[in-house]
């Protein structure tokens, strides 16, 4: 006996592809909307690190209650805050549609010329 193995035909083949792009494209936007609201609570968290500076600032200074070396305490803070909210703007970047495209022509830029100096 012979058996052929023959692609299906089915419709559910067909739109493999375009279901596929379509998770992606999903779990991408979802990405990025959590990058959105991650940075969007650093933000937040620097603004209050700043209230508590100007707090710190004003106990220390106006009234003496304490050493003004405790604004060491919210710089550091606010620069680290500084640093994730910078991460996650890369992050962000990584899961932009500009960036993908950027990335193709990039890619076919590089292919092209390196047909032109002879490399395959």
């Amino acid at each position: 006996m012979k058996t052929t193995n023959a692609p299906a035909t089915s419709s559910m083949q067909s739109n493999a592809p375009y279901e596929e792009y379509g998770r992606r494209s999903q779990a991408r936007e979802e990405a990025r909307a959590a990058c959105d609201t991650r940075h969007r609570s650093h933000s937040y968290g620097r603004l209050g690190v700043v209230a508590v500076a100007i707090l710190v600032a004003a106990g220390a200074f106006g009234e003496g209650w304490f050493s003004g070396w405790w604004l060491l305490a919210p710089a550091v803070v606010f620069f680290w805050l500084g640093g994730r909210m910078q991460a996650l703007e890369e992050q962000r970047t990584v899961f932009s549609p500009d960036h993908r495209v950027l990335r193709a022509v990039l890619g076919a830029a590089r292919r092209t010329l390196g047909r032109h100096r002879g490399e395959r």
